[in-house]
């Protein structure tokens, strides 16, 4: 019985990773998701947890925010904005739920530049700009979720490109909270008309699209000077509102830092760049640990398959046993007593045995105590 209990122990401690995997895919399968977006998205989630030493189950579990935020995706593509997602996580040492509900965030946000353009595509460039705008800007992924979410599309409408708002946003959010970084880029645009009347300056082109931020802060600062301290000059703060003026002042204090970002955030195409990030930040002891966990995933997964009917027909007789239980419960006492009634005769014989074997020990050393006195 005791070898029964320890095999079934091993057993199932070979299968409990495979096990908490598949739990976790059930957990998006419940969502409805494709069988063949499942399978897509166990083998991604194992190629990342070998190449960046990560959790395979958190890889899956992110998906599940994902597929809520980002609804419609098929194939491949969980798997590879989950993969995206996960990149990003590693790259800014962030968690991935953080991560999963950033570019959920970000998607809804600019949900039609990101299917113009392709989800897939949009999200991985998303990503290593975010990653890129972390590193430039010393921020993070919750600072700029917060911002944009607070800014919403407001610069977008006024034809601002996304790595100049990216590079803003960043900018603002070293040096004060994320939805505070926002409300004040958005109110920068929602004065921008009023500000142009007022102080004579056209902000905005032929198009009738808003300038870039550094042309606005040029022509500013050739009107009024220094814009350091923009925020104390009546007349700016009279146009541009007292929190559009903090716009101007906190990026007037260092333009070669904003525009070295926008022309960096501009360049970035694919996932590329986080990649690099994230792989650098790579423990190869704990790549090791998931590599071997991966391997018993992977034999876990082939094996579950071949065991599964055996265990129904267990749990069927222990179904049957059960409702037997139920509708002769005379017997079921009288096996039980007669149970006990073994099991206390099994006690008993260990215990003689034990007094049995003591017995001549016992002897042997009165005996040596008796001669050592004589």
């Amino acid at each position: 019985m005791c070898i029964r209990d320890r095999s079934f122990e091993g057993i199932t401690a070979l299968l409990d990773p495979a096990r908490e995997l598949n739990g976790a895919l059930g957990d998006v399968r419940a969502m409805g998701t494709a069988e063949d977006a499942l399978s897509s998205l166990n083998a991604k989630a194992l190629e990342f947890s070998v190449q960046y030493g990560a959790s395979a189950v958190d890889f899956v579990s992110s998906a599940r925010s994902i597929e809520g935020a980002i609804q419609g995706l098929v194939g491949n593509q969980l798997a590879t904005v989950t993969n995206a997602s996960s990149v990003l996580a590693k790259a800014t040492k962030a968690d991935t739920e953080t991560t999963s509900q950033y570019l959920g965030s970000m998607y809804n946000l600019f949900k039609s530049e990101a299917d113009k353009v392709g989800r897939v595509q949009w999200v991985e460039q998303l990503t290593s700009q975010t990653a890129l705008a972390v590193k430039l800007f010393r921020t993070d992924g919750a600072q700029l979720k917060d911002a944009f979410k607070e800014a919403g599309a407001i610069a977008t409408a006024s034809g601002v490109s996304f790595a100049e708002q990216m590079a803003v946003i960043g900018t603002l959010s070293s040096t004060m909270e994320g939805g505070d970084a926002g409300g004040r880029y958005k109110a920068f645009f929602e004065n921008i008309g009023n500000a142009s009347e007022k102080l004579g300056i056209q902000f905005t082109d032929a198009n009738n699209k808003v300038l870039p931020m550094v042309d606005i802060l040029g022509k500013l600062q050739g009107k009024f000077g220094d814009l350091k301290n923009a925020a104390g000059n009546a007349k700016l703060v009279e146009a541009f509102g007292g929190e559009g003026a903090q716009v101007i002042g906190a990026l007037a204090m260092d333009t070669d830092r904003l525009r070295n970002g926008i022309a960096e955030l501009g360049k970035v195409r694919g996932l590329e760049n986080a990649e690099k990030m994230a792989q650098a930040m790579v423990d190869p002891w704990e790549q090791f640990g998931a590599a071997v966990q991966a391997l018993r995933i992977a034999f876990g997964q082939a094996l579950i398959p071949m065991l599964t009917p055996l265990m129904n027909k267990l749990v069927g007789i222990g179904q049957t046993l059960t409702r037997w239980t139920q509708l002769f419960p005379n017997i079921t006492k009288a096996l039980g007593i007669a149970t006990l009634a073994v099991l206390g005769i099994i006690t008993a014989m260990s215990a003689l045995t034990l007094v049995v074997g003591m017995g001549p020990v016992s002897y042997t050393h009165l005996r040596a105590h008796e001669t050592g006195r004589n």
